[in-house]
Parts: C-alpha cells; sequence; structure tokens
C-alpha cells in the first residue's frame, strides 16, 4: 500500500471511532493530526524527521504549534506514528523512547512505526509494569491489524 493510500485507511479508521476529529489547519498534507480531549495522534513521515533527532524535538514541536499546551496546565499526550521503508528507521528504533515523566506540555506515550509497503511495525508505549498508559492501546490494535492485512496480502 502507497503512502497515501495508508494515510486515507489511518482516517476512516480513527474518526470517529477513536479520535474526534482529524485537524488540518497547519497540518503538512503528508502528516495526520487527530485530536481527542487531550489525547492527540499524529502520524509523520520518518524521511521529514530531522537526522539523530530521537526525543522527537521535532514533531513536538510541530505538534505545540498546532494545539495549545502548557506544563500542568494543558499537557497533552501524544501517540506518535512513524511511517516509510522500514530500512530507513531499523538503525535508530531503539534510540527512539518515550516519556518516562509528566510535567511537560507534550508528553510522548507512545511510538509507532509502520513501513505502509511491508506491513511491517514496531512499537514502543508509556508503561509502569504491565500498565500501559493513554488510551492508545486499542488503537495500536488497530494498526497493527491493518500492517498484519498488509504481511499477508504481501505474501500471496
Amino acid at each position: 500500500m502507497k503512502p497515501p493510500e495508508f494515510l486515507d485507511r489511518l482516517d476512516s479508521l480513527l474518526v470517529p471511532h477513536d479520535y474526534r476529529k482529524r485537524i488540518t489547519k497547519n497540518v503538512p498534507d503528508t502528516w495526520r493530526f487527530y485530536r481527542k480531549g487531550a489525547y492527540i495522534f499524529a502520524a509523520v513521515p520518518y524521511a521529514e524527521v530531522p537526522q539523530g533527532d530521537h526525543g522527537n524535538s521535532y514533531v513536538k514541536t510541530k505538534v505545540r504549534q498546532i494545539v495549545f499546551s502548557l506544563p500542568l496546565i494543558a499537557e497533552k499526550g501524544l501517540f506518535l506514528l512513524h511511517y516509510g521503508p522500514t530500512a530507513e528507521w531499523e538503525p535508530h528504533k531503539a534510540k527512539h523512547k518515550v516519556d518516562k515523566t509528566a510535567l511537560r506540555p507534550i508528553i510522548m506515550q507512545a511510538i509507532h512505526f509502520v513501513d505502509p509497503e511491508s506491513g511491517a511495525n514496531y512499537n514502543s508505549q508509556t508503561a509502569w509494569g504491565p500498565i500501559k498508559f493513554g488510551f492508545c492501546t486499542k488503537v495500536i490494535k488497530k494498526i497493527e491489524g491493518i500492517c498484519n492485512n498488509l504481511q499477508t496480502d504481501t505474501k500471496q
């Protein structure tokens, strides 16, 4: 599946079931940005992320430009999905980490990577022992379902 088709699938899968609306104002065409209360989902092409930005500062800055956020007053939980070829992601995946503390305007709760062509995917989610935070587990499962279908389709 090509990236534009993958993004269309995300639109139909997540809105309005998991996120109330897709935000388009100030959002690049290659991104998807959804919001539900204090939770944000952003799908970003990995090729657009500056090399070595494993703390996801670039994406967090863009998110702050799109929505109002302040520590303790208006914090936002971010579920980030990077997409692109696995070869671009593989050398860096262990370096991308979720946030371990709050008290910041944008709290990285989960980082997911998807290769729309092959269906390969990887996920890192905020957790305290066996407890996963945020409501993103359901969203992760839906996206993994898309990926599993892609992997099945490419094997046939």
